[in-house]
This record gives structure tokens, sequence and C-alpha cells, in this order.
């Protein structure tokens, strides 16, 4: 029997995100076909999608351990009214 868990793993998140993107086809022709979509996925998903669980940084910028950077340079840009 599975533990009771109150979130979702990592990979189960990721794979709710993966069937509920518009461009997802449902099915694909070939292999390749899959890991060529999967591969473009994955890679937006971790370099231009924004979590607000991670302070709408990508993954990619808190797996590099630039976030304290990033925030920085976010709170001392002149365009942003305080």
């Amino acid at each position: 029997m599975r533990p009771c868990r109150t979130s979702r793993t990592p990979s189960e998140s990721q794979f709710k995100r993966l069937k509920s993107c518009p461009s997802f086809p449902g099915s694909f022709a070939t292999i390749e076909d899959a890991r060529v979509f999967c591969a473009e996925f994955f890679h937006a998903y971790n370099h231009h999608h924004r979590h607000a669980g991670l302070g709408l940084l990508t993954p990619a910028v808190v797996h590099a351990g630039q976030a304290e950077t990033v925030r920085a340079i976010s709170r001392s840009a002149p365009w942003i009214d305080r």
C-alpha cells in the first residue's frame, strides 16, 4: 500500500504538466518523436517557465545556485517602482 501524501512526487508533477500541455499530441508516431517532444518540453520547463514555488525563478537558475544573484539584480532594477 502506498503511503498517503499531500503532494505529488516531482516525477508525477512533471508528468501531469506534460500531459496538460496544449501542444501534447496524445500519441507519437515514433519513439524518436516522443524523445524530441520531451527534450523540447523539459528544456522550456526548466529554463523558461517561472515557478511560484521557487519565487518565480526557473529551476535552472535555482539548480545552478544563482537564485540569490538573480533576486539581488531584480531588487536593484531601476524600472521596478517600490
